[in-house]
């Protein structure tokens, strides 16, 4: 799951994940399957109180659900492979910037001082 996809895609996804047709979440929650087909197809929109109804048949939060990505201390960076995206956190990504930085005579020093 990527926190890009709209919100139907992300409950299509999950609600598969967890091995639900529509017509069983649709009676976890309290709701027609139209209801259900509707959210997924992005013509409905749940409101808050059915929000959390989903999330909790769908062993999820509310903000995984939605695409809020929680966790305030990531950012998305691209990967350098695919064109993926990642979350790191700001440490990680501070690392990474210092150890690039450390000049190509400094590491080649270090790696004979290890390697030979």
């Amino acid at each position: 799951m990527t926190f890009g996809e709209p919100f139907g895609e992300r409950l299509n996804n999950m609600r598969k994940r967890k091995g639900y047709t529509q017509e069983q979440l649709a009676a976890i929650v309290g709701r027609a399957k139209s209801t259900i087909t509707g959210y997924e197809k992005d013509n409905r929109q749940p409101d808050v109180p059915m929000i959390k109804e989903l999330a909790k048949a769908l062993d999820a939060i509310g903000d995984e659900l939605l695409g809020i990505d929680a966790n305030p201390h990531t950012k998305k960076e691209p990967a350098l492979d695919n064109g993926q995206t990642h979350a790191i956190t700001n440490n990680e990504l501070d690392l990474a910037k210092r150890i690039i930085a450390i000049p190509k005579k400094t590491v080649n020093g270090y790696l004979t001082m290890f390697l030979f």
